[in-house]
């Protein structure tokens, strides 16, 4: 399966220019990286059920981040109320 890629991995670049907000989903306060070469939006699989976010099965998506380790996602969450 071919990678997709943000653009930070795809330059090379160790160090993307990523800022941090505060945020909340249903009732917890989260930390957001904000990164505008990023092609994706992802949040940590435990932190999804921990928030009980609603997910469904979806086709693998492997992705390339910046240190160049690939990670296979294979569940999509839609429509999660996020506040920043």
């Amino acid at each position: 399966m071919v990678p997709q890629i943000n653009l930070n991995a795809m330059e090379g670049t160790l160090a993307p220019q990523t800022f941090r907000l505060l945020g909340s989903l249903p009732n917890h306060q989260v930390v957001i990286l904000i990164d505008g070469g990023s092609t994706h939006n992802f949040i940590q699989s435990r932190m999804a059920k921990f928030l009980a976010l609603p997910s469904v099965p979806s086709t693998s998506l492997c992705v390339m981040v910046g240190n160049g380790q690939t990670l296979d996602c294979d569940t999509l969450s839609l429509h999660d109320p996020i506040s920043i």
